[in-house]
């Protein structure tokens, strides 16, 4: 599961970037370059870091989405009438959907309850908890 989250997460980061560089290609926009720019490399920071601490790199990530979906979720509720084909709703709805898959992704990633995992088989046989 931690795969199949982290590649959709390096994807998002990707997105993320571009969306931002194509903001500043199409309308000129400085603002858009620089916040998808952090957003994006925020993102990549998470993916960077759920390498090796999946649970922490993924929380990192769910801290970004979240932010960007109140964000663009804001902007795109202050537009009348409201344009679902706007970069607002495609980014707070891309965002809260990454949101889901970075929840999954903590739950998955947590430790067995009770510690890090079966008690040690004493005898030897192979079998735990028999």
């Amino acid at each position: 599961m931690n795969t199949a989250v982290r590649a959709l997460l390096l994807v998002y980061a990707l997105g993320l970037v571009a969306g931002g560089a194509m903001g500043y290609a199409k309308a000129g926009s400085l603002a858009s370059l620089i916040a998808g720019a952090a957003s994006g490399l925020a993102a990549g920071a998470g993916f960077a870091l759920s390498l090796r601490r999946p649970r922490a790199g993924f929380a990192v990530s769910l801290v970004v989405a979240v932010v960007l979906a109140i964000a663009m979720g804001r902007r795109f509720l202050a537009q009348e009438p409201r344009d679902y084909g706007s970069t607002a709703f495609l980014i707070a709805s891309l965002s809260v959907a990454m949101a889901f898959v970075l929840v999954a992704g903590i739950l998955a990633a947590r430790p067995p309850a009770g510690g890090r995992g079966a008690p040690a088989d004493p005898g030897g046989s192979g079998v735990t908890g028999a």
